[in-house]
């Protein structure tokens, strides 16, 4: 039947019975889609014999539909033209129905209705045209186009219009794996870009060590690596040891791709930090270097910087030695400080490693830090976590407070002086 005669035909039934029949099945495997400028739209394929399942909303049929979402990528109001061609060239009939916004693609009737619709055309034009309003980044489309003449050919959609803009990213999404850790090692970034061809596609690789430094292009270890799929993708490595901390990114171009495509990036960060802690203390004669106050996890100890650094000859932690600097490293989820903090012991004999009937509360503390002994306090001194004094004052109480309100949040160290006792402490501000 003509279609034009089938228009007539329906008009009345399409106004009595919209979003009464049947959605064409095909949602759920959806395809994302985007827009190129009126001079270089994007094809994708159509489809072909698939079942008509009747109408909805203006459409009097929906034979062979071709689903496709698109995501906002700019806000704003967007212009455009659908155009169906065979494979030959020539323009078929093209119609569609439109839906969103959505914050991810999404089907069924329940969403898929009035209230969502954006667009709908039932022409027996070659070409549709369609607005949708006051787009916002990041919200998904829905987008079903039929093929009247059951033609195997391609669906362009182009923008003509407007301010807002689709994002061409998702059509072959490009991803990258193995950043976001220490340059304690040498880490495997791995590139991703799925839907891309077998032949053609390419990679660029580059790397900034900072925001002000300049961009360098480097080369990739290994890709593009082909995978077969489904679905097919491309594969790039770069190690990072080479050029260490910094920002790494990866553009890539494939045939059937958008030729815009954003490039991705991760970072690569600083590796573990040396322990902290005040560099001077003293401790009892019967110390060992367990008893030393420091921040850290996995504490090691060494003689000297070097060692330290090389991670040789690590010390027991059941010996300690006055008026001798040791120098400690710290491991976090197996990666071990480059650095090390360097602390100097004094150890007196009258020193006791507790002092008798000794208390300081709330541990942690938000305001007041409350201090008391059985002893008279001569004096009380908090470093910050770097061994950095803060404050220092003169007590001769044996009760004392300090108010730490206005240090931030982390850990600090607080030195109590008796006549004959001296105490480091460890405290959590909160």
């Amino acid at each position: 039947m003509n279609k034009r005669i089938l228009l007539a035909i329906l008009f009345f039934i399409l106004y009595s019975n919209s979003y009464s029949q049947t959605l064409a099945p095909g949602c759920s495997t959806a395809l994302p889609f985007c827009a190129g400028t009126a001079s270089s739209g994007l094809s994708f394929p159509n489809s072909t014999n698939v079942a008509n399942a009747g109408n909805y909303s203006c459409l009097g049929s929906q034979p062979n539909p071709a689903w496709y979402y698109l995501q906002i990528s700019q806000s704003g109001n967007l212009n455009f033209t659908i155009r169906q061609t065979n494979f030959s060239g020539s323009a078929i009939d093209v119609d569609f129905i439109a839906w969103g916004p959505f914050v991810a693609p999404s089907c069924g009737i329940s969403n898929l209705n009035a209230s969502t619709q954006v667009g709908c055309s039932y022409s027996s034009s070659a070409t549709e045209n369609f607005t949708i309003s006051n787009a916002i980044s990041g919200q998904y489309y829905i987008i079903l186009m039929t093929n009247f003449s059951n033609q195997p050919g391609y669906i362009s959609l182009v923008q003509t219009g407007g301010m807002g803009a689709t994002s061409c990213d998702i059509i072959c999404p490009l991803t990258i794996a193995g950043g976001e850790v220490s340059d304690c090692r040498d880490n495997i970034l791995t590139a991703n870009y799925l839907n891309s061809s077998q032949v053609g596609t390419t990679f660029t690789w580059t790397y900034q060590s900072s925001p002000t430094a300049p961009v360098t292009t480097i080369p990739s270890i290994s890709g593009p690596n082909f995978i077969a799929g489904p679905p097919r993708s491309n594969t790039s490595t770069r190690t990072t040891l080479a050029y260490g901390v910094g920002t790494y990114c990866v553009t890539a171009r494939s045939p059937g791709c958008s030729s815009t495509q954003s490039a991705v990036c991760t970072s690569i960060f600083n590796g573990v930090s040396a322990p902290t802690g005040p560099p001077f203390q003293s401790l009892s004669s019967t110390s060992t270097l367990a008893n030393i106050s420091v921040v850290g996890s996995n504490i090691v100890w060494y003689a000297t910087a070097a060692n330290a650094a090389s991670g040789t000859n690590p010390l027991p932690l059941s010996q300690l030695v006055s008026n001798t600097t040791y120098y400690a490293t710290q491991t976090i989820n197996g990666c071990t400080s480059t650095s090390s903090l360097a602390v100097t012991i004094t150890t007196l004999s009258n020193l006791d490693i507790e002092l008798p009937q000794f208390d300081y509360y709330p541990n942690p503390v938000t305001d007041i830090l409350n201090i008391t002994s059985s002893k008279e306090i001569m004096q009380v001194t908090v470093f910050n976590i770097l061994g950095q004094e803060l404050v220092s004052k003169k007590i001769n109480t044996s009760t004392t407070q300090i108010n730490m309100s206005s240090y931030i949040e982390g850990f600090y160290f607080v030195q109590i002086i008796t006549n004959n006792f001296k105490k480091l402490i460890r405290i959590i501000k909160k």
